[in-house]
Protein backbone atom coordinates (compact mmCIF):
# COMPACT_ATOMS: atom_id res chain seq x y z
CA UNK A 1 0.00 0.00 0.00
CA UNK A 2 1.50 3.52 -1.14
CA UNK A 3 1.89 6.28 1.65
CA UNK A 4 -1.28 8.35 0.64
CA UNK A 5 -3.55 4.57 0.59
CA UNK A 6 -2.09 3.93 4.03
CA UNK A 7 -3.05 7.83 5.18
CA UNK A 8 -6.42 7.24 3.60
CA UNK A 9 -7.17 4.00 5.02
CA UNK A 10 -6.39 5.59 8.36
CA UNK A 11 -8.18 9.04 8.33
CA UNK A 12 -11.08 6.67 7.27
CA UNK A 13 -10.95 5.14 10.45
CA UNK A 14 -10.57 8.04 12.39
CA UNK A 15 -13.77 9.77 10.87
CA UNK A 16 -15.61 6.77 11.32
CA UNK A 17 -15.00 5.65 14.84
CA UNK A 18 -15.37 8.99 16.02
CA UNK A 19 -18.81 10.13 14.05
CA UNK A 20 -20.27 6.72 15.07
CA UNK A 21 -18.58 6.37 18.74
CA UNK A 22 -21.69 5.00 20.16
CA UNK A 23 -22.99 2.69 17.38
CA UNK A 24 -22.48 -0.99 16.95
CA UNK A 25 -19.97 -1.96 14.98
CA UNK A 26 -19.87 -5.66 16.00
CA UNK A 27 -22.64 -7.71 17.51
CA UNK A 28 -21.10 -11.15 18.76
CA UNK A 29 -23.41 -13.88 19.72
CA UNK A 30 -21.64 -16.31 22.06
CA UNK A 31 -22.84 -19.98 22.49
CA UNK A 32 -25.17 -19.25 24.81
CA UNK A 33 -27.39 -16.91 23.20
CA UNK A 34 -25.90 -13.75 25.18
CA UNK A 35 -24.63 -11.35 22.67
CA UNK A 36 -21.47 -8.66 23.23
CA UNK A 37 -21.83 -5.77 21.14
CA UNK A 38 -18.73 -3.35 20.30
CA UNK A 39 -19.24 -0.31 19.25
CA UNK A 40 -16.97 1.81 17.22
CA UNK A 41 -15.54 4.07 19.85
CA UNK A 42 -14.67 1.05 21.68
CA UNK A 43 -12.80 -0.60 19.33
CA UNK A 44 -11.35 2.56 18.52
CA UNK A 45 -10.21 3.46 21.98
CA UNK A 46 -8.58 -0.68 21.84
CA UNK A 47 -6.61 0.09 18.78
CA UNK A 48 -5.33 3.78 20.06
CA UNK A 49 -4.72 1.55 23.69
CA UNK A 50 -3.35 -1.51 21.67
CA UNK A 51 -1.12 0.86 19.03
CA UNK A 52 0.28 2.49 22.39
CA UNK A 53 1.28 -0.42 23.90
CA UNK A 54 3.08 -2.31 20.57
CA UNK A 55 4.91 0.97 20.18
CA UNK A 56 6.50 0.30 23.86
CA UNK A 57 7.61 -2.91 23.10
CA UNK A 58 9.36 -2.13 19.95
CA UNK A 59 6.39 -2.77 17.45
CA UNK A 60 7.11 -0.27 14.09
CA UNK A 61 5.59 0.14 11.23
CA UNK A 62 6.16 -2.69 8.84
CA UNK A 63 6.41 -5.02 11.13
CA UNK A 64 4.66 -8.92 10.77
CA UNK A 65 3.16 -9.39 13.61
CA UNK A 66 1.44 -13.05 14.01
CA UNK A 67 -2.62 -13.33 15.26
CA UNK A 68 -3.44 -16.64 16.64
CA UNK A 69 -7.05 -16.94 18.18
CA UNK A 70 -10.07 -18.42 17.18
CA UNK A 71 -12.30 -16.58 15.02
CA UNK A 72 -13.92 -13.74 16.61
CA UNK A 73 -14.37 -9.74 17.01
CA UNK A 74 -11.28 -10.18 19.34
CA UNK A 75 -9.12 -11.46 16.23
CA UNK A 76 -11.23 -9.39 13.41
CA UNK A 77 -10.23 -5.82 15.91
CA UNK A 78 -6.72 -7.10 15.89
CA UNK A 79 -6.87 -7.47 12.26
CA UNK A 80 -8.14 -4.09 11.84
CA UNK A 81 -5.61 -2.77 14.77
CA UNK A 82 -1.89 -4.02 12.82
CA UNK A 83 -3.55 -2.74 9.32
CA UNK A 84 -3.83 0.71 11.18
CA UNK A 85 -0.39 0.94 12.40
CA UNK A 86 0.66 -0.68 9.01
CA UNK A 87 1.74 -4.02 10.18
CA UNK A 88 1.74 -7.14 8.50
CA UNK A 89 -0.68 -9.54 10.01
CA UNK A 90 0.20 -13.27 10.23
CA UNK A 91 -2.77 -15.14 11.02
CA UNK A 92 -1.71 -18.57 12.20
CA UNK A 93 -5.07 -20.67 12.60
CA UNK A 94 -5.21 -21.91 16.42
CA UNK A 95 -7.01 -25.22 15.78
CA UNK A 96 -3.77 -25.93 14.33
CA UNK A 97 -1.75 -28.91 15.91
CA UNK A 98 0.66 -27.13 18.18
CA UNK A 99 3.57 -28.37 16.49
CA UNK A 100 2.25 -26.75 13.31
CA UNK A 101 1.72 -23.62 15.06
CA UNK A 102 5.25 -23.19 16.58
CA UNK A 103 6.73 -24.02 12.94
CA UNK A 104 4.73 -21.71 11.00
CA UNK A 105 5.72 -19.00 14.04
CA UNK A 106 9.09 -19.81 12.97
CA UNK A 107 8.99 -19.76 8.86
CA UNK A 108 7.19 -15.99 9.79
CA UNK A 109 9.75 -13.99 11.04
CA UNK A 110 7.47 -12.18 13.06
CA UNK A 111 8.15 -9.43 15.40
CA UNK A 112 5.29 -9.87 17.99
CA UNK A 113 2.31 -12.55 18.48
CA UNK A 114 -1.37 -11.64 19.51
CA UNK A 115 -3.38 -14.73 20.83
CA UNK A 116 -5.26 -15.95 23.85
CA UNK A 117 -4.21 -17.98 27.15
CA UNK A 118 -5.54 -21.34 25.82
CA UNK A 119 -3.08 -20.79 22.57
CA UNK A 120 -0.23 -19.31 24.46
CA UNK A 121 0.61 -22.26 26.46
CA UNK A 122 1.75 -24.75 23.44
CA UNK A 123 3.96 -21.83 22.63
CA UNK A 124 7.45 -23.11 22.76
CA UNK A 125 9.26 -21.39 24.88
CA UNK A 126 12.03 -20.25 23.17
CA UNK A 127 9.82 -18.14 20.95
CA UNK A 128 7.85 -16.92 24.14
CA UNK A 129 11.17 -15.66 25.42
CA UNK A 130 12.51 -14.21 21.68
CA UNK A 131 9.26 -13.05 20.56
CA UNK A 132 6.81 -10.87 22.85
CA UNK A 133 3.31 -12.15 23.57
Amino acid sequence: MDDNSYKDFVDRIDSICTQCADKTAITYLQNNGSKTCFTFGKIFRYILSAKAQLETIGIRSGDRVAIIAPHSPYAIISGLLLAYINNTSVLIDATLPHEEINRLLELSDVSAILTVYDTYDCLDRVINTDIPV
